[in-house]
């Protein structure tokens, strides 16, 4: 279940905010843990569910159960998606195909790599003296300051992983795909680690997900 949420009942819009992070975090959720969630009524969840659907940000599908009714499963439309942080990618993606036509692909290889040596460097740097958590934590907390809605997580069996809920460059990682696999390279230079990656944007997944290896 996602981290309870400070939440103000006469607060209309910031509660619809919330339940959009909530289910673009969560990939998709169902009425009674967003309930559970903001502290507020199913009825209440459920009216600005309905308002959020009018506006076409929200959409639904029935899921059958072993026993019982049908349970509503909510997500995101992609209009939704798209009110997400990604205000600079268009002028990113210009960049990257001027220089790609002005010098060709091994230019924009070059100046990718350039700059996943230098976000490392700013990375480790906020890591000193960091333990194993920490760091994780470190960096989600910087790639959410970027747009990533990240967050470190610890599975059940004690492994770490680095969860990013949104992709702010997504446009510019389906013209130019190297981009995901610097990524991987980033994270696991920056966290000094073996990462294996169990969900991608990229491939229809709500998130990227990175788990350290054994």
């Amino acid at each position: 279940m996602p981290v309870r949420v400070t939440f103000m009942a006469n607060e209309k819009q910031s509660t619809r905010n919330t339940i959009l992070n909530l289910v673009k975090k969560n990939g998709e959720m169902t009425i009674k843990q967003l309930s559970d969630v903001l502290g507020i009524t199913s009825m209440g969840v459920r009216q600005h569910l309905e308002s959020l659907e009018k506006e076409e940000l929200i959409q639904c599908r029935m899921e059958r159960q072993k026993v019982g009714r049908p349970v509503q499963i909510f997500s995101l439309t992609e209009s939704a998606n798209k009110r997400f942080p990604s205000g600079y990618e268009p002028l990113v993606l210009g960049l990257l195909q001027d220089l790609e036509a002005l010098d060709g692909p091994e230019k924009v290889h070059q100046l990718l790599h350039m700059r996943k040596e230098g976000l490392a460097k700013e990375y480790r740097a906020k890591m000193l003296n960091a333990d194993d958590d920490d760091r994780f934590a470190i960096l989600a907390q910087m790639r959410d300051l970027d747009g990533y809605m990240c967050e470190a997580l610890k599975g059940e069996d004690g492994k770490l992983c680095i969860v990013e809920h949104h992709c702010p460059i997504s446009e510019v990682a389906r013209k130019f795909p190297e981009i995901c696999s610097i990524e991987h390279a980033l994270f696991e230079e920056a966290l000094d680690t073996r990462l294996q990656r169990h969900e991608h944007i990229m491939n229809g997944d709500k998130c990227c997900k990175y788990i350290e290896e054994e």
